[in-house]
């Protein structure tokens, strides 16, 4: 109410300064007109002519700052108030929603400041995201292998969640469609994220000294994949899927609400604990082997190569 009746009075002070000046300058005019329609003695009506001019001068410069200087210069020094007096606010408000990092999530920076910076937790799940991460991880200015980049947070004591969709979910095929890839695309990127997941296990089964307390979890899920998750720490990045755009072409958006941030993690952490849920692979809970299921593994291999195989025969002519 208070800041209504401010620029209800402010608009009455601007049309009354209009109208002001609008009279000035009418007034000059009206004796310029008088003068040489009726000129007097010769002092006087230089005397006067120029009192006309000078209001008529007056009037004209008062609307021209009225209409042209006066609103945009209150304007800007509104803005910069208000900007100094956010900045000021901005430590103690509460964080909101979400913030958007890029429009599309493929080959994003922020998505890997956990490979030279120290974590206590990560959290990656998505259709294929090992696949993903190998791939820009490969594509960076500082190429990586993502076994080197996952036996190195090991040694810091890291633990590490990794989750993504086992090959042999129905959704597969509708998840393709809506993304507009061919399935067999879809598959081959789960397979690689198997093939990436043996990769670590026979580095670990090939290192030592990894006795930090480091932990590692990669297992698959067949449920609705609603959102891609990355987690490293408290710091939350989720994408969502749209209809015709690849999961990792679209934005990547930052969690910023501690409420959000919770139910994201619950939701994941549903998923993690589903005794459904096949393990692939297990390292640093009860023992400093890492344990890989080897006929899993086989078995969704041989299950996409049959499948690839049964969609070449039905695109064949």
């Amino acid at each position: 109410m208070q800041k209504k009746r401010w620029w209800r009075a402010s608009g009455l002070l601007s049309s009354l300064r209009f109208l002001v000046a609008l009279f000035v300058a009418f007034l000059g005019v009206s004796i310029v007109y008088i003068v040489a329609v009726n000129p007097p003695a010769a002092p006087i009506g230089a005397v006067v002519s120029g009192i006309g001019i000078s209001a008529i001068v007056t009037g004209v410069m008062s609307l021209f700052r009225e209409m042209f200087i006066k609103g945009p210069e209150t304007e800007e020094v509104g803005a910069e108030i208000a900007g100094k007096v956010f900045a000021r606010l901005a430590p103690f408000l509460p964080d909101q929603g979400f913030h958007m990092l890029a429009p599309e999530r493929r080959g994003m920076p922020e998505y890997y400041t956990w490979t030279s910076t120290p974590s206590k937790k990560l959290v990656f799940a998505g259709i294929s995201v090992l696949h993903r991460m190998q791939a820009d991880l490969h594509d960076a200015k500082d190429p990586k292998n993502i076994e080197d980049v996952i036996v190195c947070k090991l040694r810091e004591g890291c633990e590490i969640q990794i989750m993504f969709m086992a090959p042999t979910c129905n959704l597969i095929n509708r998840i393709a469609k809506e993304e507009g890839q061919m399935e067999q695309e879809l598959l081959q990127d789960i397979d690689q994220s198997l093939v990436i997941c043996k990769s670590i296990y026979e580095r670990l089964g090939r290192e030592t000294g990894l006795n930090n307390g480091g932990k590692l979890y990669i297992r698959l899920y067949n449920s609705i994949p609603h959102f891609a998750y990355h987690r490293d720490d408290e710091d939350v990045i989720v994408g969502f899927y749209f209809r015709k755009h690849t999961g990792s072409g679209t934005p990547a958006l930052r969690v910023l609400d501690r409420t959000m941030k919770i139910r994201f993690e619950e939701h994941f952490k549903i998923l993690f604990d589903d005794p459904t849920t096949p393990k692939l692979v297990e390292f640093g809970d009860h023992s400093r082997t890492p344990v890989f299921d080897h006929h899993l593994h086989q078995d969704f291999r041989a299950w996409i190569a049959d499948r690839l195989n049964e969609l070449a025969g039905e695109a064949a002519p």
